[in-house]
């Protein structure tokens, strides 16, 4: 496993627990400097997670519940199988004023009267 991934996995864990303290204390916590966390979580907002610091709680935080996986999709992703799917959720973001609906779906249902 780089080095780098499990930097990564390791600034999710802590931001996943809200352990990460201040800038400075997350440095000291994984042994880089206090600008390369202010890179990384820069560029966790760059992929689009949703990292803020709250100052109450003295951590950084998702501002939703979730967790950063790194995969990589094959091309071809359309021939995924999807016989099992069961049902399921949808993010939609809308940018320009910020906010985050959610929609759930039911897909083992018959209820056709709500479509």
């Amino acid at each position: 496993m780089s080095e780098g991934k499990e930097l990564l996995e390791r600034v999710d864990q802590l931001i996943r627990l809200k352990a990460t303290g201040s800038p400075k204390k997350f440095a000291e916590k994984l042994e880089v400097s206090e600008r390369k966390i202010y890179r990384i979580i820069q560029t966790l907002k760059d992929i689009g997670c949703p990292v803020v610091y709250d100052s109450y709680i003295g951590s950084y935080k998702y501002e939703i519940d979730g967790s950063l996986k790194i995969k990589f999709f094959p091309k071809n992703a359309e021939s995924i199988d999807l016989k099992n799917v069961k049902g399921g959720f949808s993010q939609n973001i809308l940018y320009a004023d910020k906010i985050r609906q959610w929609q759930v779906f039911d897909l083992t249902s018959d209820n056709t009267e709500n479509a």
